[in-house]
């Protein structure tokens, strides 16, 4: 299931805390480090740590708020990928973990194996391919072309707040950092469409939305 927007939840207090907000990467050792949960009832964000994490299935299990540390910065998760030989390979969308090592680093414009990362800066992902002048072809099993990379510049309609009237969410949809806009399953309403306008999100809000049964 996506990691990103499912449920925190504190087992020793025996509560649903919050939802997870994006997921921290240690680049060095290209392992996950951990997660930044924000709370339903605050909105503040937390960092846990995978060793606190006590299981994830449906939602995220948590040991307990006392295993969270506050965060005081911002971990960027959407980072530009440029190779060594200053070529952009997009911003990074989703990370793909065997267990909790990083397998690839998925882009607006491909995917790539977490083997060919050198290193990382506070917005940044950096990748190096040794000796090779070129980057691998498009064809080789560590890299796949997105072709539906225009697809990320829609044509704009007009859409009003009236026509999301009964309408239901059929995926979480996320905003510019990685906040929640909308739950799967999650019947729309005024502030939902009022927070899509806010992220200039209200067409993806829309397409990902159905008429209620």
């Amino acid at each position: 299931m996506e990691r990103i927007g499912c449920d925190v939840v504190l087992e020793k207090e025996k509560k649903v805390f919050g939802y997870l907000l994006k997921e921290v990467v240690d680049f060095d050792k290209k392992e996950l480090k951990g997660y930044i949960v924000v709370e339903y009832e605050t909105e503040q964000e937390y960092f846990v740590s995978t060793k606190n994490i006590s299981a994830y299935a449906d939602v995220l299990m948590a040991t307990g708020q006392a295993d969270f540390e506050s965060v005081f910065y911002d971990y960027e998760y959407r980072k530009r990928v440029i190779s060594q030989d200053g070529k952009d390979f997009g911003v990074i969308q989703k990370y793909i973990f065997k267990r909790e090592k990083l397998q690839k680093i998925c882009t607006n414009l491909c995917e790539i194996s977490a083997k060919y990362i050198s290193g990382s800066g506070s917005n940044a992902i950096f990748l190096s391919f040794g000796r090779r002048k070129k980057f691998p072809r498009s064809s080789n099993e560590d890299i796949k072309v997105n072709i539906m990379a225009n697809t990320l510049n829609p044509v704009r309609i007009g859409i009003s707040s009236a026509q999301f009237a009964k309408r239901v969410a059929t995926k979480t949809l996320l905003g510019i950092n990685n906040e929640v806009i909308v739950r799967a399953g999650e019947r729309i309403n005024k502030q939902i469409v009022e927070k899509a306008k806010l992220h200039n999100m209200l067409n993806e809000l829309f397409f990902i939305s159905k008429n209620e049964e």
